[in-house]
């Protein structure tokens, strides 16, 4: 799986830069996409028991993992950055990570989907 590599790579010295930690823009406020709904409503339920938005937990949630040594957060304003800066309040923990598994894409569908988005 993607998260053993990226664990191998970090292991063997290599630095690890996750470049797309909101999934270029899904996982932010402002995807209102009702296909995305379902997902959507699980990370809202995270997001409001931690007091932030869903983009924070998102990078949050990459930023806890231990072979992570760079996050970019593709902030393209100020209210992005201030609110992407919120992942530093989220109190990450086993529970979080168990709730939101199921929320995991597998690369080949992340592409595929990201392909068709409207913006890209």
């Amino acid at each position: 799986d993607v998260y053993k590599r990226q664990a191998e790579a970090h292991a063997a010295g290599m630095g690890v830069l996750v470049k797309e930690a909101v999934a270029n823009g899904r996982l932010t406020p402002a995807n209102d996409n009702p296909a995305f709904a379902e997902q959507r409503a699980l990370l809202q339920a995270v997001a409001d028991e931690q007091g932030v938005s869903i983009d924070a937990v998102a990078l949050a949630g990459v930023l806890a993992q231990p072979w992570c040594d760079v996050v970019l957060s593709g902030a393209a304003s100020v209210d992005h950055l201030e609110s992407n800066v919120r992942a530093f309040d989220v109190e990450w923990d086993g529970s979080i990570d168990d709730r939101l598994a199921g929320l995991v894409e597998a690369p080949e569908s992340y592409w595929q989907t990201r392909d068709e988005l409207a913006w890209n």
